[in-house]
This record gives C-alpha cells, structure tokens and sequence, in this order.
C-alpha cells in the first residue's frame, strides 16, 4: 500500500545500487518522490532506476570524494529542481581478523563511513 505522503519530494540517496539504499529507493518512489539513486557501481545503479521507473535517476556519486559531491550539488537542482530529503546511506564493512587488514582498507572504509558523511 501507498499513501503518497512523499509526492513531489526530491531524493538523493546514496548508495542506491543495491541493499538498504536500493530499498529506500524503491519504496520512496513508490510513495511518489523524485529519487536521484547514486553509487559508486555504475551498472548496477543504472539498471536499479531502470527498474523504478521514470521517476528514479542515476548517477554515479563516490561519497569519499569532495569533488563529486560539489558534481552533485550542480547536478540535483537541474535534474530535480531542489532537494528536500537526503538518505546518506553509503557505506562499507571489510570483514576478517583486523590484524591482517591492510592499511589502505581500512583508510578507504573510513574515508567511505566518516568522509562520506562529513562531506555530505
């Protein structure tokens, strides 16, 4: 069931190619908002908005990157005209024994985790 209750809201979600942020996707145009799904897996993300319809869009957005947010920042207000919600869900888990996890692992997570949300 739907309520539209987000009906011409604008969404960028991170993270959106698959799992938590795929979900937020679907069930918030499914409520009627504009989504702009963004990741870092650029086929997967393609074909998730392909598969809400025409109210999803992708485009590819590393939140460990300034410049790509400032990409985003000039690109929301063209595709969507505003922002009204954003889902800062990207994130990354490395799993094992930390003792053996290598340093440039450990930093791209936590550029991932803590970088991503800064900047956003």
């Amino acid at each position: 069931m739907t309520t539209g209750r987000l009906y011409g809201k604008r969404v960028l979600i991170t993270g959106a190619a698959s799992g938590i942020g795929l979900a937020c996707a679907r069930q918030m145009a499914r409520e009627g908002a504009q989504i702009l799904l963004t990741d870092i897996t650029i086929e997967a993300g393609e074909a998730a908005a392909r598969a809400i319809g025409p109210s999803a869009r992708f485009r590819h957005l590393d939140v460990s990157e300034e410049q790509d947010w400032e990409r985003a920042a000039d690109t929301v207000p063209r595709l969507l005209g505003g922002l009204d919600i954003l889902v800062n869900n990207a994130g990354m888990g490395i799993g094992g024994d930390i003792t053996r996890l290598a340093l440039k692992d450990w930093r791209r997570q936590q550029a991932v985790i803590l970088d991503g949300a800064f900047l956003a």
